[in-house]
Formats: structure tokens, sequence, C-alpha cells
């Protein structure tokens, strides 16, 4: 079972008898009620502060980060145990954990490959994530690459033969366009492979096209720039991260904002007027079946 994350507890430890000392019969009957409320008030303004937070922390954070926290309400009836928390969902907290407590992710852990972690993609999601469907692409187009360089591979021979033994049936186009970069059309290839200590899939650099007229001892097929290949996804076998959501600073705002005597005095009101309508309602209906009865 993935491990909780438990982002923020808001609890007081009460003391009953202080509190209850300047409150009326039906004050002290609603406290357990009014301390539920206060609490979960609390945790609520919190909760709200870490989904803000995340747009303020994250770059363009997607909806299964933004729903990530859940509140545990505080229970009238746990009288002195009761307290109120806010939590991470187990599935989210297995990514947010990096964000919150820094560590180092490695292979198998949530957002990492099989075998690998990623730490760079050419392509990213709308939410700044890997693109697993561009992972999946350069897949392909390398395996694709490997393939057609073993067909023109095992072709040549022949054809060296060919010119070898009956120069009536050997084509000089046919040599040319078994040279790779006639055959790709002058495409920059694809390779997966370590390039200065990082490992990951590498584009080869573009090349001029060919002149179409040959001279011995003349090059026309050059690199296109710095003649290095442009990284398009690379892979660590960890990659450390270091503590990013701010989840501590949400939490003492929301206690420095709505944990104090003015709102615990406005959760007392709001059962103190609740009571009062439950009362009103049952008087009402009281009334209206003697009303009945008189008849």
């Amino acid at each position: 079972m993935a491990k909780k994350l438990s982002f923020a507890e808001a609890s007081f430890d009460f003391d009953w008898k202080e509190l209850q000392r300047g409150l009326d019969a039906t004050g002290r009957d609603l406290f357990p009620m009014a301390a539920a409320r206060f609490l979960n008030n609390i945790a609520i303004d919190a909760r709200n502060r870490m989904r803000d937070g995340l747009n303020k922390d994250f770059d363009k954070p997607n909806n299964f980060t933004r729903n990530a926290f859940e509140i545990g309400w505080a229970m009238a009836r746990d009288r002195d145990g009761m307290f109120a928390e806010v939590r991470v969902k187990d599935e989210q907290a297995k990514y947010l954990a990096f964000q919150v407590f820094g560590g180092e992710r490695g292979a198998g852990d949530a957002g990492a490959g099989k075998w690998d972690v990623f730490a760079h993609s050419d392509k990213l999601t709308k939410h700044g994530g890997v693109d697993r469907g561009y992972l999946k692409r350069l897949g392909q187009r390398n395996r694709k690459e490997k393939q057609d360089r073993a067909m023109v591979r095992a072709r040549r021979p022949e054809l060296r033969a060919r010119r070898m033994w009956d120069m009536n049936q050997y084509s000089p186009g046919e040599h040319r366009e078994l040279t790779w970069v006639r055959h790709s059309k002058n495409r920059p290839g694809i390779f997966f492979g370590e390039v200065d200590g990082l490992k990951g899939y590498w584009e080869r650099p573009k090349l001029t096209k060919a002149a179409k007229k040959r001279q011995r001892g003349v090059v026309t097929v050059r690199p296109v720039g710095n003649n290095r290949p442009k990284l398009l996804m690379a892979m660590k076998d960890t990659v450390t991260y270091k503590p990013l959501f701010r989840y501590d600073f949400y939490v003492r705002e929301a206690f420095r904002v709505k944990g104090t005597a003015f709102h615990w005095g406005k959760a007392m009101q709001h059962e103190r007027i609740k009571r009062a309508g439950e009362t009103d309602r049952r008087q009402a209906r009281e009334a209206k079946k003697a009303a009945k009865l008189s008849r």
C-alpha cells in the first residue's frame, strides 16, 4: 500500500473545563460541535491554500495533481480526541513525496521508467511532464532506422560482387542509392546511446545535400551547425529532487488566519444559530400537531 502523506494536521489540546467555564448550559452542550467546526474550517482553508499553491510552486499542474488533497474531518463525538487533517491521496502521494520532502527517484518509482528515470525530454506535455507518446515514437523511429540501415548494408556485398565479376549487370546509380545519405534522403538519423556521459535518444547532425556531380577528393556532404548530436530524451539511473512544494507554509497560514479567537467565536455562534433554528422548527411541528388534535 502506498505511503500516506499527512500534509497538515489541524489539532488543538483543548482545556475543556477552562473553555466551558464561561459558557451557559447551551454553550457547554454545543462545545464539541463548535470545536469540530473550528478545526474543520482550518483544514478547509489549508487545503484551499495548497490547491492554490500548486499553481505557484509548479508549472501548469494537471488535474491529477490538483485533485490530490482530501480532508479527514473532525467529529464532535470524538470529544477531546478530535482532529482534522489534510491528506494526499495514495496515487498522488507517490509523485508529490519527491516535491515535498525531496529525495532520490529511481527506476520503478512513480514517474520513472522500468529501468531508468527520465531526466530530459525535448517534447513535454502541456503540463510539463514527459510525453509518453513522444517516447514511443522515438523508439519506433530508432528501430526503423536500424532496420533500414541493416537492409542497405546487406545489399551492398551483392552489388560489390556484381561490379567485380560482371560490369554489364552493375549499375553505378543503384550503388549510389545504397549509400545511407542517398537512401535516407538526407534526413537526420536517430540513435540510442551515451554521449558525454548522458544516456538517451539522440538525433544525428543534419547534413548538407550532396552535389549532383561528384568530384574525386572533394567533400560535398558536410554537417550543418556544430556537428553535435541533439538530445531528444535523456535517462539516468537516479534523479535527485529538492523540496519544492511549500506545504508547511500553507498550513501555517491557515492556522494564522483561521485559528483565532474570532473564528472560534464564529464557530460557536454558528452552532447556537443552528440550535435555535432546530428549536424553532421543532416547536413549529409541535404546534401544528397540537392544532390538528384540537380540531
